[in-house]
């Protein structure tokens, strides 16, 4: 038997055999990611062409599935996604826009689309999302933008992507 203490079992014995690790709530949200783009290394991103994102930084990659600026559903890792993106577009002029979104094995992934439309000159925009999609083994994710500001733009530091396999769903 064990002793109880105040919100917490120091040790415990468990008679039931059905009782295993598949039956615990938690787990460790792997694999995951993240990845930025640095202060000094701005990315140019063209106007009028959708332009898959470039990072410089890898924060962290649990799993070695991050390369090229794709990540790689390793093997044995399909199930629920959580992605989360921050992207980051300066000096949009009134009636610009741009958008951002997560293509799955090349094709976009019409639910997390973005589109943001300037209303006003010289214009910093900033548009962050997060999505949850359902991924089998070797499915490939990439992030995405768009602009149509007529010359080429810079995305700044703020460009972060990040994701993580949810455990217990």
């Amino acid at each position: 038997a064990g002793t109880l203490a105040t919100n917490s079992v120091d040790s415990a014995e468990l008679i039931d055999g059905a009782v295993d690790a598949s039956h615990l709530a938690g787990g460790d949200n792997t694999p995951s990611f993240s990845v930025r783009i640095t202060d000094t290394n701005e990315v140019s991103i063209p106007d009028g062409a959708y332009t898959q994102m470039t990072y410089d930084t890898e924060l962290w990659d649990t799993d070695s599935a991050w390369a090229s600026n794709t990540f790689t559903v390793p093997s044995g890792g399909g199930g629920k996604y959580l992605f989360t993106y921050t992207t980051c577009l300066g000096l949009l002029d009134d009636d610009e826009s741009y958008h951002s979104h997560i293509r799955v094995n090349d094709s976009p992934n019409y639910s997390t689309w973005n589109v943001f439309r300037s209303s006003h000159d010289n214009e910093d925009a900033v548009m962050c999302s997060a999505n949850i999609i359902s991924l089998t083994a070797g499915d490939t994710v990439k992030a995405y933008i768009y602009h149509n500001h007529g010359s080429a733009l810079d995305a700044t530091q703020k460009n972060r992507f990040s994701g993580c396999k949810l455990s217990g769903v």
